[in-house]
């Protein structure tokens, strides 16, 4: 198992995550001190990616289709960039 932010190997267990569907195992990244259980489904956006996101967003010619890229290049799905870009606008 590789840590998600950081793609390393140092990977500890660190308790449990307790979920609807029981409890499962939560993992913390020795290099970068992410958490993570391996079994998510979403990704939260750390500050400095939702940061990075608005960066590129205002700099970028935006289009509906670049949502995906900004979702691959953060390595997130892409309702996460929706939420977020939606979020930045209604301000």
């Amino acid at each position: 198992m590789n840590c998600r932010r950081c793609k390393s190997k140092r990977i500890v267990k660190a308790g449990y995550k307790v979920l609807s569907k029981g409890k499962i195992q939560r993992y913390k990244c020795t290099e970068c001190n992410k958490y993570f259980t391996g079994d998510e489904k979403y990704h939260r956006l750390e500050q400095s990616d939702i940061n990075c996101l608005l960066e590129m967003y205002k700099d970028y010619d935006y289009q509906r289709g670049d949502q995906s890229l900004f979702a691959e290049i953060l390595e997130v799905k892409i309702r996460a960039i929706q939420y977020h870009l939606n979020k930045e606008q209604e301000k």
